[in-house]
């Protein structure tokens, strides 16, 4: 593995349970009802943390909701049984992304995944993911605010980031976003009219 034994950084890993060791470098993980594959490269969030986001995402009751840096597939599964069954995932890592296709198979989890970035505008380039250089097709936000959207989840600081540049009319057409804690599109919400919420290093931002 890239991270050396799976034993001593699952160990680390709040609330999950090693299940089984899998090829490739690859184990297998429990935690409360899901299971979950993940690797040294890829190591899952907390149960604590996804279940905060899962109380979040029954507050605001959302249909169809949009989950950018979907890692491996656990934030898609906690939202998913949180409620709600329209998903639209984006995840740029190859390596995670296969996970992320194998974790929801493996629970039986239906969304719509997009092996892409998001960014401020649709682009190409080239990031060093688990297996080399790879070059990856960009998202623009812009396109992805104009969908029918209810829920926006940002669980990378980057994306969150991006969106500090667009303007009130793009940023008011979901209902409610999902962000990290403390990152600069707090403000840039609160300005546009939302009401913010805290809970376990995450930010609601709803109207």
């Amino acid at each position: 593995m890239a991270d050396g034994n799976p034993l001593v950084w699952i160990a680390m890993t709040e609330d999950w349970r090693l299940k089984a060791l899998l090829e490739g470098g690859r184990i297998l993980l429990k935690g409360d009802d899901i299971l979950l594959k993940a690797a040294g490269y890829a190591r899952p969030w907390s149960i604590s943390h996804l279940d905060g986001m899962s109380w979040i995402v029954r507050k605001v009751e959302p249909k169809r909701c949009v989950i950018v840096g979907a890692h491996i597939g656990e934030t898609v599964i906690w939202v998913w049984r949180a409620g709600c069954k329209r998903i639209l995932a984006y995840e740029p890592d190859p390596a995670y992304c296969e996970l992320l296709y194998e974790n929801l198979e493996l629970n039986g989890v239906s969304a719509d995944v997009r092996c892409e970035a998001v960014g401020t505008d649709e682009d190409r380039f080239m990031i060093q993911a688990a297996g080399g250089p790879t070059r990856i097709e960009t998202a623009g936000i812009h396109r992805i605010l104009r969908g029918d959207v209810d829920l926006i989840i940002m669980c990378c600081l980057e994306c969150a980031d991006a969106a500090t540049k667009l303007g009130c009319e793009a940023l008011l057409l979901p209902r409610s976003f999902i962000i990290p804690g403390g990152c600069k599109l707090e403000e840039r919400l609160e300005g546009c009219g939302f009401h913010l919420e805290r809970r376990t290093g995450l930010t609601l931002a709803y109207r």
